[in-house]
């Protein structure tokens, strides 16, 4: 099996960049994070694994506090105490900073507000960092049992157990619904000089995680250092990082006819933007640059991104100026009726039979019905996520790219992984499990469109299509419906402006992935200080891309078959 992570894609007009980094092992390496991590959500599993193997590695560095010394920041609505100063290296952290009001009781389902004005006391910022609500689909049980020898051997346990158990963890201590904070990493130089009033700001790089629109955090991949330390050098101060935290699973997604008669569908993407606007206000007070913002984000973060940048239908500015876009996804909008019934499905694990009623209930009412709720999704689903609201998100951001409906003032970087798709797939073993597959997973689609994704991914085992069996066929679906397209999408319409891909399970590519994407998010220009890996060079206005693995360097392509695919998904017609 072999999985190649697509990572960056620049976008610098009239030229064409492409570099692929694979390697043969790293399938084994996700297979042995699973096993290794197997209490941990499995979209979770594959994005830590990918994120500590080859892309932007995050380690954690013990703080060291010198509480005494520690700076105060003025935000005019709350003052705040940074939590640590790293003596070692010299980076101040600011934990928990808030951005919006808490989003509880009324404020359910509704936009963020600011934060009310509290100046009354310091805000210590060193308390454990909070977390949003959240839950994972009982599923991924199911899949934990299968896809590790899948992925080694290729076959499929005996005594595999279809069924899963519905049971969902409790909440985590850090998790509340008062969760709409970020975080914020300075390097001690770039901070004292703001303090000093000087003009010189420094670039912004913001984390939006992922995790399937029902699980994450801005911490849950540990501390930035490693990468804030990749973007300094002996001319540079380095950047400043900021992560934040957005509503997840029914507290962010809600959607159906019932509950848009008084609530907001998509909150989240909301929060999201308000803290990008915090960002705008605050950022200066750290150091930061606000016309020099990056925002970073994977999987679900890398799908938020491609939202934000089409957001009202592309009329409304990004509040960023580079994205560095992973793997962005989410899983097939649901058609109003399913919209309904997960509604209803909630009110009734709430005992409650309106938005008022569960407006009105116990924050820890509303946080066992979500985890409850998102645990018993069908297989491949979560029961929740982005909906088409005909505001924020008007259309599938495909067709909004293809009709020029975005943000255009934009440079990017884009990624994916292949065999992305494997997590989201059932055993299936016949063309029967691979058509009712098709029915759960694109709810939205007709039989006629159904019928032609057959077509485009026939039962033909002998490699000529990239899979070898069922599973290989559901897998590469998923993978271009709900990942690969995305990336050529955005290619395309920057276009055909520059791609990087890369996967790697050695610190030295590692190295290198940090280097490109720090120094993008310092200038728009992806370099590395790693002896033996090349720079950027210009390969055409085609799907080429530069291939670096263990036999060379080797001039690749995503190949016609998956562009022509494309084509398919970019219509958006399985909705």
């Amino acid at each position: 099996m072999h999985l190649v992570h697509k990572v960056c894609k620049v976008a610098i007009p009239g030229r064409v960049r492409r570099l692929k980094i694979a390697s043969d092992e790293i399938m084994r390496k996700v297979a042995q994070e699973m096993i290794e991590l197997s209490t941990l959500p499995l979209a979770m599993m594959l994005a830590q694994a990918i994120l500590l193997l080859g892309s932007i590695s995050i380690q954690t560095v013990a703080a060291q506090n010198a509480s005494a010394a520690l700076p105060v920041v003025d935000l005019g609505y709350e003052l705040y105490r940074a939590s640590s100063l790293n003596t070692t290296t010299g980076y101040y952290e600011f934990s928990d900073l808030r951005y919006a009001a808490p989003p509880t009781g009324n404020l359910r389902w509704k936009a963020p507000v600011a934060p009310s004005q509290n100046r009354t006391a310091i805000q210590d910022s060193n308390r454990a960092a909070r977390t949003c609500p959240q839950s994972n689909p009982s599923w991924q049980e199911i899949t934990e049992q299968w896809l590790p020898d899948y992925v080694k051997n290729g076959t499929i346990p005996s005594n595999l157990n279809l069924t899963g158990s519905g049971a969902f963890a409790a909440p985590g201590a850090t998790e509340t619904e008062d969760c709409l904070f970020l975080d914020v990493v300075v390097p001690k130089t770039i901070f004292d000089r703001a303090q000093n009033s000087s003009q010189t700001l420094s670039p912004v790089l913001v984390w939006i995680h992922g995790g399937g629109f029902v699980a994450g955090s801005k911490t849950f991949f540990g501390s930035p250092i490693s990468l804030v330390q990749h973007s300094q050098n002996e001319t540079s101060d380095g950047v400043v990082y900021v992560s934040l935290n957005y509503r997840l699973g029914f507290l962010g997604f809600l959607g159906g006819p019932t509950f848009i008669r008084d609530g907001l569908p998509n909150v989240a993407f909301y929060d999201q933007r308000l803290a990008l606007q915090w960002i705008q206000d605050n950022i200066h007070l750290f150091g930061g640059d606000k016309n020099q913002v990056t925002v970073m984000g994977e999987s679900g973060g890398g799908g938020s991104i491609m939202h934000q940048i089409t957001a009202f239908n592309g009329q409304a500015p990004s509040l960023f100026k580079r994205a560095v876009i992973q793997s962005p996804a989410w899983f097939p909008y649901r058609p109003a009726y399913k919209q309904e019934a997960a509604c209803l499905k909630f009110f009734q694990a709430l005992n409650v039979n309106s938005l008022s009623g569960a407006r009105n209930a116990t924050s820890a009412e509303v946080i066992a019905a979500n985890s409850a709720v998102v645990a018993l999704a069908a297989y491949s689903n979560a029961n929740i996520g982005p909906v088409i609201d005909g505001t924020f998100i008007t259309r599938d951001p495909k067709v909004l790219l293809e009709n020029g409906q975005f943000d255009k003032s934009l440079n990017i970087m884009v990624s994916h992984t292949s065999d992305e798709g494997l997590i989201f797939v059932p055993p299936i073993t016949n063309d029967t499990g691979y058509a009712t597959f098709l029915r759960g997973f694109f709810e939205a689609a007709s039989q006629p469109i159904l019928d032609y994704i057959e077509t485009l991914y026939p039962a033909v085992f002998n490699g000529s299509y990239g899979y070898h069996d069922q599973i290989g066929r559901a897998a590469l679906t998923v993978s271009e419906g709900m990942f690969v397209c995305n990336t050529i999408t955005l290619n395309e319409v920057f276009n055909d402006e520059t791609l990087i891909t890369l996967s790697s399970t050695n610190v030295i590519l590692a190295d290198a992935i940090q280097d490109y994407a720090t120094s993008y998010a310092m200038n728009g220009i992806p370099k590395t200080k790693v002896v033996g890996v090349p720079e950027f060079v210009v390969t055409g206005a085609t799907a080429e891309m530069m291939s670096i693995s263990s036999s060379g360097i080797v001039i690749t392509n995503e190949g016609q078959g998956a562009i022509d695919r494309c084509r398919f998904w970019q219509l958006a017609l399985q909705y």
